[in-house]
């Protein structure tokens, strides 16, 4: 999986255009491929299996995957 931000520093380094870009980036979330809060979800559930982490952590590693603080937020607060 991977996030929107991911998926766009990816195809950017493969010099796609970006009108390129934001087609592929929207094809993939019509079919649902591409959704950063499910990948918010999956990432804090695997957190959970693996080596619990905090809220700030959690908070802090999905910034750096380029997911917007919002849907982290509401993701983290439905979950506790």
């Amino acid at each position: 999986m991977r996030t929107e931000f991911e998926l766009r520093e990816i195809l950017f380094r493969k010099q796609f255009s970006e009108s390129a870009i934001q087609r592929i980036i929207a094809r993939l979330k019509a079919i649902q491929y591409l959704d950063d809060k499910h990948y918010v979800e999956e990432y804090i559930a695997s957190s959970l299996r693996r080596k619990p982490l905090g809220r700030k952590m959690l908070q802090h590693r999905l910034l750096e995957r380029g997911v917007p603080k919002q849907i982290i937020d509401e993701t983290i607060n439905s979950i506790s």
